[in-house]
Parts: C-alpha cells; structure tokens; sequence
C-alpha cells in the first residue's frame, strides 16, 4: 500500500527539525530573539496548499484554511523561519517586528 504525503509529512517534520538541531541552527538562536515577536506574511497567490508550512513548524503557528496557510498562533512564532525554508513555492516570509510596533 502506498502511503499517501499527509502520511509522510510527520515523519519529515521530525526529521527535518531533528537535522537543524544537529546542525546548531535552532540551538544556536540567541535568547533574544526566542522570545522576539515575529510577524508571518503569506503570499496568497503563491500558497499552493501543500501543507509543508503547517507540518513543519514546531509550534503550530500555521494552519491550512480554504486550501491555503493561514496563522493561527502568532503569538507561539518562534522566528525559526522552517516554513519559510520548507516551502516550495516562496509564499511565506518570515520577518522580525520593530520594536516600536
């Protein structure tokens, strides 16, 4: 039986994230900017609905509405930028908020 991608996606996530700890990526993020806030813009018109975004962020900050991303826990973003990294089609930008916003 052939496993279909909603299958296989939770096993890249942990993979994926399991990687960039070993690599020191998320290990060597400055408490500073753990606890930064973070604002998630998605380009509509590039989301093609493939949920990678959503597998992959530790946090569940995103989730898929009307076949697109959409954030659903801003306030949980860690600035990671995995979604950003992981989507294939460049619709997510991940951006720190100035801090007079």
């Amino acid at each position: 039986m052939q496993q279909s991608q909603y299958e296989v996606i939770p096993a890249l996530t942990r993979v994926g994230i399991d990687y960039l700890k070993i690599l020191g990526i998320m290990s060597r993020m400055p408490v500073e900017t753990q606890k930064a806030k973070f604002e998630i813009l998605v380009n509509e018109k590039w989301c093609k609905g493939c949920e990678i975004c959503v597998a992959f962020c530790p946090k569940q900050v995103l989730a898929m509405e009307k076949d697109k991303a959409k954030i659903v826990k801003l306030e949980a973003c860690t600035g990671c930028q995995i979604c950003e990294i992981y989507c294939p089609d460049f619709a997510l930008k991940v951006e720190r908020k100035e801090k007079n916003s």
